[in-house]
């Protein structure tokens, strides 16, 4: 079990032993967690967990113990599109999506460690609707569901890169019942289920 903390890096807990390691930053170990400051840890593959910190994105190799470094990069199209990130999830093809507070969101192929960042563009009216963006979830077809500040529910095809918005209708009592999203699931029976600040 992985855990995060806010000034102590990265715990594992060995449930075993009922013990705790702890992979925390050290300036002298640039091979290490980068930041004291982890947010959140994920299972990217079986044999890489990711680390969301207050820099960018880590990620730790179980095999090799060692950690690499994602953050942006001007000079390359494929680094990874911001450091803020407000979720993680893996799709059903193995890619791993995140959604970048003031960017938009970025798809990370773990097979290359490349990244392809699809960012809020109000030229393109189509695509992501804002860029104040947060919680993440794949639908069963294959479409990304996207929570935003104010502006709902966001439902990107990745094929098109086209959208669909849900949003509040005060006309309509079965519409969104609030603009602002904290998290989304679905359930095993196809349900999906949506927090709002408002509840």
């Amino acid at each position: 079990l992985w855990s995060t903390t806010p000034n102590a890096g990265l715990l594992l807990f060995n449930s075993a032993k009922g013990t705790f390691t702890q992979e925390a930053h050290d300036d002298k170990k640039p091979g290490g967690i980068a930041t004291k400051g982890a947010v959140k840890s994920f299972e990217i593959s079986k044999d890489k967990i990711g680390i969301i910190t207050r820099q960018g994105l880590d990620e730790l190799n179980l095999k090799t113990s060692t950690f690499s470094h994602y953050r942006p990069d001007v000079k390359s199209p494929i680094s990874i599109g911001g450091i803020y990130i407000r979720d993680i999830i893996r799709d059903s093809k193995g890619y791993v999506w995140l959604s970048i507070y003031r960017m938009g969101i970025c798809k990370y192929d773990p097979a290359n460690g490349s990244f392809t960042n699809y960012r809020y563009d109000a030229k393109h009216p189509q695509g992501l609707t804002t860029a104040y963006v947060g919680a993440l979830m794949e639908n069963t077809d294959g479409k990304l569901w996207i929570g935003t500040d104010g502006f709902g529910i966001c439902v990107l095809d990745q094929n098109t890169t086209t959208s669909t918005s849900y949003l509040p209708d005060p006309y309509n009592a079965a519409s969104l019942s609030y603009h602002t999203i904290r998290t989304l699931y679905k359930d095993d029976l196809g349900n999906i289920w949506i927090g709002t600040k408002a509840g």
